[in-house]
């Protein structure tokens, strides 16, 4: 939220027209700020990332890589 509020103010960016990407970590980064500011978000691609909730530490984050995390859309 304040990168996008600072992005507004520095350099006149739409804060409607607001776009987040990442690509491996950065992709799961993405899902998270994706998952916590919609608000804040118009738009956001995740690239190789992981899903918003899906590990809670590397652990389980590499069980989401490989072979994947299976659930219904309510449990995520």
């Amino acid at each position: 939220r304040q990168m996008v509020a600072h992005a507004t103010t520095a350099y006149g960016t739409d804060p409607a027209r607001a776009q987040v990407t990442g690509l491996s970590a950065g992709g799961a980064m993405t899902s998270v700020m994706l998952a916590a500011y919609p608000e804040v978000f118009a738009a956001g691609a995740v690239v190789a990332g992981i899903p918003y909730g899906c590990g809670v530490d590397v652990v389980s984050a590499f069980s989401c890589m490989s072979p994947g995390a299976d659930r219904t859309p309510a449990a995520w």
